[in-house]
């Protein structure tokens, strides 16, 4: 079977969006001929890449567009970005039209970007069309947004939530599987709920996902005699409610405890600022930013991953956390807490900053005080992460409703 893929972000080696166009590629590969549509700037950096290493895409065909030299200066120079994806999804739907006629595909399937927030244009692919995994459909609470942080922080938050309220509104126009048949696919249960709202029947499925190479299989836990270490891992943004958790780490007066802050980004000064203010400038590392080869020594040596994130669809820091049996600290919101349930870790209920920081202080303090649970939770997190984001257990699953999605069109 030839399927097309819509991958306006697909590279290799680069996380976040690119990965997940790249991910899906490489997967669905092992079972169909994959026809992939994405931008002419990613040629150069798939084509290196394919030189080294042929064997990885053998039934894989790659066709690049970009739109013309004014559209590419506007979004570069005005970070454009998004109207720039929509114009060229605009675009893409006549070349998509055309790959499914001239290699006889007999599905689509758009993978990114990986939010519902962008009106997509295949509902006259010819062919079923999948659409997803996407997310975006949190918004990140305004109690906690403003508590201890800087007003200019947060404008950006601000106004992605009205974009996403926005976008809610008009979700039943964006759905292209309305008129040719296909499927949707959500990553999180906010994003489900908004579409299914406007009459868009979808499944959650979760856009990361671990390779088996990141599984790793003998990872030991370090003692805790000399008092727990936890860690934090991401970009230092408001968005990663670091905030929070600074406060929550300061209420729990966990003496012989540690706090590592593994990231970079605009918030490091104000946060160094408010854990002087907080007390705990003693107890809390900022160690930087962490190179992705190094990374695994860093979960190596701490005991619980804490991702207090005011939103995420995804969260790949709690995934690396389960491969290295660690559990993790969530709040109850977006794809972190669909990612840890109560054998893997705990999940701190949206209210108040109050409430919040509490129910963070709480979480820190069960480990602290149950140090038997960290190998526990860590056992079954690994066990989830393998069963529920190994990328070899998500493309059966693909796989499985790409054929479902086929026998289904009318």
């Amino acid at each position: 079977m030839i399927v097309v893929q819509s991958s306006f972000a697909c590279e290799p080696l680069r996380g976040s969006e690119p990965e997940v166009g790249w991910r899906w590629m490489l997967e669905m590969s092992k079972y169909h001929e994959i026809v992939v549509l994405t931008r002419s700037n990613n040629q150069q950096v798939i084509e290196d890449y394919l030189k080294n290493n042929p064997q990885l895409c053998n039934g894989v065909t790659f066709k690049y567009f970009d739109l013309g030299p004014i559209a590419l200066t506007l979004k570069k120079r005005c970070n454009w970005l998004n109207w720039y994806y929509v114009l060229w999804q605009w675009h893409a739907r006549k070349k998509i039209r055309c790959l499914v006629r001239e290699h006889k595909a007999s599905l689509v399937h758009l993978v990114t970007f990986a939010s519902f927030r962008y009106p997509v244009f295949l509902g006259k692919a010819g062919v079923p069309v999948v659409w997803g995994p996407v997310g975006g459909g949190e918004t990140a609470p305004l109690s906690l947004l403003f508590h201890r942080t800087r007003w200019r922080s947060c404008v950006k938050e601000l106004i992605r939530n009205m974009a996403t309220g926005f976008s809610s509104f008009f979700a039943s126009t964006i759905n292209p599987c309305s008129k040719g048949g296909g499927r949707v696919l959500v990553s999180t249960p906010r994003t489900q709920k908004i579409l299914e709202l406007k009459g868009i029947q979808c499944e959650i499925m979760p856009t990361i996902g671990l390779n088996e190479g990141e599984i790793l299989c003998d990872e030991k836990i370090p003692t805790v005699e000399n008092g727990l270490n936890f860690l934090f891992v991401g970009r230092l943004v408001v968005l990663k409610g670091i905030h929070l958790l600074l406060e929550a780490f300061s209420q729990a007066n966990m003496i012989n405890a540690r706090l590592t802050i593994a990231g970079d980004g605009p918030e490091l000064k104000h946060l160094k600022m408010l854990a002087s203010k907080l007390g705990v400038s003693a107890r809390v590392d900022f160690i930087g930013h962490v190179d992705k080869k190094a990374i695994h020594e860093i979960y190596s040596n701490h005991h619980v991953l804490v991702a207090p994130s005011l939103y995420e669809s995804g969260g790949y820091m709690v995934l690396e956390a389960f491969s290295h049996k660690r559990p993790a600290i969530v709040l109850d919101v977006g794809g972190l807490a669909l990612s840890v349930n109560e054998q893997c870790g705990i999940k701190v209920p949206i209210g108040s900053a109050k409430d919040v920081i509490e129910g963070l202080a709480k979480a820190l303090l069960f480990y602290h005080n149950s140090p038997e649970s960290i190998c526990e939770h860590g056992a079954a997190a690994k066990i989830r992460s393998e069963a529920i984001y190994g990328w070899r257990s998500k493309a059966e699953r693909m796989n499985t409703l790409y054929l479902s999605t086929i026998e289904d069109f009318p």
